[in-house]
């Protein structure tokens, strides 16, 4: 199993996110630094799978770092909620660790 470090910036106008690598919920803590497991290990290459949701007001941004245990093997920068009426974004990133 590979623990993977999870670094969030939330933007202004964000309300809240989640986070999910293969299925499974990113434990967070108030300073939104936390962590995930996933199948492998470090430097393995196998492929993993981010799933993120955020809502907040338009313009609202987020991004996102992995790290297995100091490598980035995932990086979302400013992901944005756009002006066309939704409030929220959704999405989903293939990595390899």
């Amino acid at each position: 199993m590979a623990k993977l470090r999870v670094e969030v910036r939330p933007g202004a106008g964000l309300l809240g996110y989640s986070l999910f690598v293969d299925g499974l919920p990113a434990a967070m803590d108030g300073d939104h630094r936390g962590e995930a497991i996933c199948e492998g290990r470090c430097g393995d290459g196998s492929s993993h799978s981010l799933l993120y949701s955020f809502n907040g007001a338009p313009g609202a941004t987020l991004s996102v770092t992995l790290r297995c245990p100091e490598r980035i093997v995932c990086r979302l920068t400013e992901l944005r909620i756009g002006d066309d009426g939704r409030p929220w974004r959704a999405g989903r990133e293939v990595f390899v660790i």
